[in-house]
């Protein structure tokens, strides 16, 4: 049964001046939960205000209220209404969860582009950047994808930190410049450091705060996933060849007549022969010791490539190799009375007159056909009486016994003692008396050699792997049937040397015709320490290309042609080191057999460098972790969605006493919003922000 009774809502009165509201009163507007009343119209024609059944202490006013009569619930009414109330929001739990859809999709659209990230990563992982056909580059879709990843993902997180600030002051008091921070920090990277200031880090929602900002750093990383390395690529088998020799078979030489001589007692019948030798050796030595940096071909002749990028296995071929020793200790020095004209070079020896002078000589002791001498009228060479037209004394030897370094050769073609004055003398600073000698001994020998080659960009390396000398025991041994005491004659007179003819003998015949001991070929081998598999290892040279080439050198105009080159050259070793070179790429041309390789194709692949994408991994694992915990703590405290909404701000926002309060704060002290504490608490027809 409702009754009704009076309530004296009569006015305070007030005093002349303002007076600060008091802080002992909860400044908030009286509320009525539903249910909390019965008929809050009109009771048999009278006008009633609803009372709570809690009791509230009566807020100031200086309005003048009369008296009214209210109508009084009746004792359990008002937990029926309470009880009603709470059921309401319980089904209102379910109603909120509504309010985080957008929240959801996103953190849907941020997980689906994550994965395609990691699809896409995955895809163009140590492959050829030319199997990428997407219309955009692999940088343009991972960008694309990294910011769809990241803006969903930091909308959600905004829209918690802004629901933080209902949750936060649900569940504590706080200052009033703390709802400012969580708001501040759901609109940008400047409210997050403000809020994490406010909170030193020591808050979960700092969490979010921290996902905001480095939200922002994130994309370096997902740049710096991607690179491009480039790296050759086989493209074909047996497409690329390079020339090698199996053997040696040039130069010529033609029967001319029958001799018969008399060899240590022993009468016999041999052939004469003139020799010819191979044009293309003789202009290729002649062009090697011209210019050695500047001479002949820079890679083998016949090199097949359609790449420009080629590899060939490991071959092997036939050459020439040089060795050069410092001999000066055998250097001579001679002073004599006449005239110096020894040397081919001296313009003394072709002089129509004659004259006497002292002059020194620096004499290279060599057994080949002449000796090795430099020499000219003492003093300076400016005011020399004969003028030399080489800075180079140069003889060959052909037997190594006649060397001083390479006596136990087994393969030797020649041998070139050069000898040489130091530049002092040359540039007019000191005389020929008190000049420098330095002498070199330079030989070329067959050998057999084996290489690793490869081209890169159209330019060929080869690399020698191993080279040796070593005959082949039982090879080059005299052919025909001869004694065995001639035999060991033949060995006695010969030894090493490769030039057995009868003319070297007897010393019989002049010019190109010589009679010639026949022999077999010349075999070279690698050393048997070296795993050649299948390939070959021995390599035949004729006797004829022996004898062409050798007799070719010894000639005259041969050597004063390899001396005037010689002497405008400024590295005597780099000189042979060409000579030899260029000598074995023309065995290889002559002969043509073929090594064949493989072409490479410089391809750009592209790598993803995984460990870069550990932080933008942990950030997005943050962001998710906060997201999920504070969607579940706002449904745990019951709140109503609001999130970063104004209107629930104005709507949910200070009670009138609070705003109050704040406003004369301000005005009259000029008091910051941290200076009043506030929290969230439940009215009847919402929620608020008291003062306390």
């Amino acid at each position: 049964m409702l009754q009704s009774s009076w309530v004296d809502v009569s006015p305070i009165e007030s005093s002349g001046s303002s007076s600060p509201p008091s802080r002992e009163h909860h400044w908030h507007q009286e509320e009525v939960p539903p249910g909390a009343y019965h008929n809050d119209t009109i009771h048999n024609g009278e006008s009633y205000l609803p009372v709570l059944c809690d009791s509230r202490e009566p807020q100031y006013s200086n309005q003048t209220l009369p008296m009214q009569p209210v109508s009084i619930a009746p004792e359990g009414e008002c937990d029926k209404g309470l009880a009603e109330g709470h059921t309401h929001l319980h089904k209102g739990m379910r109603v909120r969860m509504r309010g985080w859809y957008l929240e959801v999709i996103g953190l849907l659209l941020t997980l689906a582009a994550f994965i395609s990230l990691l699809a896409v990563l995955k895809k163009v992982d140590n492959q050829p950047l030319f199997t990428w056909d997407f219309p955009f580059s692999v940088n343009t879709v991972v960008s694309s994808l990294s910011i769809i990843t990241k803006t969903p993902l930091a909308f959600a997180v905004g829209s918690c930190l802004g629901q933080g600030k209902w949750s936060w002051f649900t569940k504590r008091s706080g200052p009033l410049s703390g709802f400012a921070a969580f708001d501040d920090a759901s609109r940008g990277p400047l409210g997050c450091i403000a809020l994490l200031w406010w909170l030193r880090s020591r808050h979960w929602a700092s969490l979010g705060a921290w996902v905001t900002l480095l939200l922002l750093g994130v994309d370096p990383f997902w740049q710096a996933v991607i690179q491009y390395d480039g790296k050759l690529v086989l493209t074909g088998n047996n497409d690329s060849s390079i020339l090698t020799s199996r053997q040696l078979s040039v130069g010529d030489w033609y029967y001319q007549s029958t001799v018969i001589a008399d060899y240590h007692g022993d009468s016999d019948v041999y052939k004469s022969y003139s020799l010819y030798p191979d044009t293309g050796i003789s202009a290729t030595l002649l062009i090697a010791v011209v210019n050695s940096s500047a001479s002949g071909p820079t890679q083998p002749p016949g090199t097949s490539c359609r790449t420009g990028n080629c590899t060939w296995p490991l071959y092997t071929t036939l050459g020439v190799c040089n060795t050069c020793f410092d001999v000066t200790e055998q250097v001579t020095k001679e002073k004599d009375f006449g005239m110096p004209d020894e040397s081919v070079f001296s313009s003394c020896r072709d002089a129509s007159s004659t004259f006497m002078t002292n002059y020194t000589s620096y004499v290279l002791p060599y057994p080949g056909t002449r000796r090795v001498v430099l020499q000219n009228t003492d003093g300076y060479v400016d005011h020399a009486g004969c003028k030399l037209r080489s800075r180079i004394g140069l003889s060959a030897a052909f037997q190594p016994s006649d060397t001083y370094m390479f006596k136990e050769s087994q393969t030797l073609l020649a041998s070139f003692g050069l000898l040489e004055l130091s530049a002092d003398y040359w540039n007019n600073l000191t005389v020929l008396e008190k000049a420098t000698p330095r002498a070199t001994e330079c030989a070329l020998e067959f050998c057999a050699l084996a290489y690793e080659t490869q081209m890169r960009d159209g330019r060929l390396t080869e690399s020698i792997v191993s080279r040796s000398t070593t005959k082949v025991n039982g090879s080059y041994s005299p052919s025909g049937d001869l004694s065995p005491e001639i035999l060991g004659y033949i060995q006695q007179d010969f030894g090493n040397s490769l030039l057995t003819d009868l003319y070297e003998a007897f010393n019989r015949f002049s010019g190109r015709i010589y009679s010639i001991i026949p022999r077999h070929d010349l075999q070279v081998t690698l050393s048997d320490d070296m795993d050649l598999k299948n390939l070959p290892g021995t390599f035949n040279i004729t006797q004829m290309s022996i004898f062409t080439i050798a007799k070719d050198l010894c000639q005259n105009a041969t050597l004063e042609s390899i001396t005037y080159a010689i002497s405008n050259t400024t590295n005597i070793t780099q000189t042979f080191e060409n000579a030899a070179r260029l000598l074995t790429y023309r065995m290889r041309e002559v002969d043509g057999s073929k090594t064949l390789g493989f072409s490479e194709q410089w391809v750009v692949f592209t790598y993803v460098r995984w460990n870069f994408i550990i932080f933008p991994v942990i950030v997005l694992a943050s962001g998710y972790i906060f997201t999920i915990g504070a969607v579940l703590d706002s449904s745990r405290l019951d709140l109503k969605t609001m999130k970063t909404d104004v209107i629930a701000t104005l709507l949910w926002g200070l009670d009138a006493g609070t705003r109050e309060y704040l406003r004369y704060e301000t005005q009259q002290y000029d008091r910051c919003s941290d200076k009043i504490t506030v929290k969230l608490a439940t009215e009847a027809d919402g929620l608020q922000l008291r003062a306390l």
